[in-house]
């Protein structure tokens, strides 16, 4: 089953109208980043982008992606949530991709998985013990 078949059958599933979907690849110190908005009652696409960029830029990519969606669905935004929408979890980049290393393990559901996910969280909170993510 293909990505956007997969990402419409969850979202009825969900009972939502709007799926967000994505993927991400990583290649040596840079990452391409695909972002799908769907409808999923029409099962029609409203949005789609593809980022290229370094690794430690994926924040400032993903505040890039939530504005653009925000954009397309029309959501009113005011300076506050802009603000809340831009406001990094942590300053500290490699936390940041510590604590996406310990999702990604952690989302595999397996014990090996969990203990990665776990270890990978103790090391973004010893790199930055403020960030409440991790």
């Amino acid at each position: 089953m293909g990505r956007r078949s997969e990402g419409s059958r969850c979202a009825r599933e969900l009972d939502v109208r709007v799926a967000l979907t994505g993927e991400i690849a990583k290649h040596g110190d840079g990452l391409t980043i695909s972002a799908e908005l769907r409808d999923a009652v029409h099962e029609s696409q409203l949005w789609s982008a593809s980022y290229t960029c370094r690794l430690e830029d994926i924040v400032e990519i993903q505040t890039e992606i939530a504005s653009q969606v925000a954009s397309r669905l029309r959501l009113q935004v005011d300076d506050a949530k802009r603000k809340q929408l831009a406001r990094l979890p942590t300053e500290s980049r490699e936390a940041y991709h510590l604590y996406l290393k310990a999702m990604h393990w952690a989302n595999k559901w397996s014990a090996e998985g969990m203990s990665k996910g776990i270890d990978y969280t103790r090391q973004a909170i010893d790199v930055d013990p403020a960030y409440a993510d991790a």
